[in-house]
């Protein structure tokens, strides 16, 4: 896994140019950019609160993980996996930012 994937000097952050509106146990997304609808299940919809500031990607899994009682190795699998998905169809990115 490369700096970038890992967190370390990058922060994911959600497009702005997507609205969400709220299903209930989850959301649904609208890429305004390409015009493709997105859905998220109840904890994607938390993650993607996360997203609403800049966030390292170790800080978003700390924040899944507290919220939902789940083992870090499957959640830092899960995460990756979502947030892999979110880069590639333009829903979120990430930017550097400098380390402390």
């Amino acid at each position: 896994m490369d700096d970038m994937a890992s967190g370390e000097g990058a922060a994911w952050v959600a497009s702005d140019k997507v609205v969400a509106a709220d299903l209930g146990e989850g959301l649904a997304l609208l890429n305004l950019s390409t015009n493709e609808y997105f859905s998220l299940n109840e904890v994607g919809a938390f993650v993607w609160g996360v997203l609403q500031t800049p966030k390292p990607r170790d800080d978003i899994v700390r924040a899944v993980m507290e919220a939902y009682e789940v083992a870090e190795s499957a959640c830092s699998t899960d995460i990756d996996l979502l947030l892999e998905e979110l880069k590639n169809a333009a829903l979120a990115g990430q930017n550097h930012i400098p380390l402390a």
